[in-house]
């Protein structure tokens, strides 16, 4: 946990597209790398090429799979074909459905007053992730809520129980991420579209070195700051 500590802010890029993206982002120091296997989205991930990536990957970061009210036919399918580390649920999915699969998961939670409570809903979770509420879909819009909805520091804690750790998301960029981390001081950043260049759902190597850059400059004053 952050509070009172020397600790850096843990970096979780999402909605990797290739295996020259995902090595650009361990390279730049990313902590864990997330796919997606939401149908439709402008990030979903085919299998083969997700494969590929969680064989650079092993050993070297966790691999999240992102899912949002998928059936159980779907991330069983994923699971058989791809070595995942964690998951990620981004729907309306129940506790028990994300405990069923006997994988580290982390819930998304969109930003409200009630985030807190929602969070006590599961338990088991590794980490909660507060992400913008869209009407386009689930997480990647690049739409930032309103940073007063982030829970305070006693407030985390008291939910985080065995260690579940706290994910701040939406709308995160090079150019705003330091300035959250300040503020906020979440465990964990998760950037997506904020990692993109000019074509949606491209990881832009050179934006996942700046956003990993700022993240790192926020920690350096953090901690000249104690």
């Amino acid at each position: 946990m952050r509070d009172g500590l020397a600790v850096t802010t843990g970096i979780k890029i999402c909605g990797l597209d290739s295996v020259a993206n995902a090595q650009a982002a361990l390279d730049a120091g990313v902590q864990a790398l997330g796919l997606n296997f939401v149908p439709g989205s402008p990030r979903e991930l085919a299998l083969n090429r997700a494969a590929e990536i969680a064989t650079m990957a092993t050993g070297r970061a966790p691999l999240v799979g992102l899912f949002a009210n998928a059936s159980d036919a779907l991330i069983g399918t994923v699971l058989e074909a791809v070595r995942l580390d964690w998951l990620q649920f981004h729907g309306d999915e129940p506790h028990a459905a994300c405990d069923r699969w006997d994988l580290p998961y982390l819930k998304a939670l969109p930003a409200s007053s009630g985030v807190v409570a929602a969070a006590r809903n599961f338990p088991n979770a590794r980490g909660w992730l507060v992400d913008a509420v869209s009407k386009e879909g689930f997480g990647g819009t690049g739409e930032r809520f309103d940073w007063s909805l982030w829970p305070d520091a006693a407030a985390r804690k008291r939910a985080a129980g065995a260690g579940g750790q706290w994910f701040l998301a939406g709308g995160l960029t090079p150019e705003n991420v330091g300035a959250a981390i300040v503020e906020l001081r979440p465990d964990w950043v998760d950037v997506s579209s904020g990692a993109e260049g000019r074509v949606r759902g491209r990881k832009d190597p050179a934006r996942i070195r700046a956003f990993v850059a700022a993240v790192r400059q926020a920690d350096e004053e953090l901690a000249q700051s104690r």
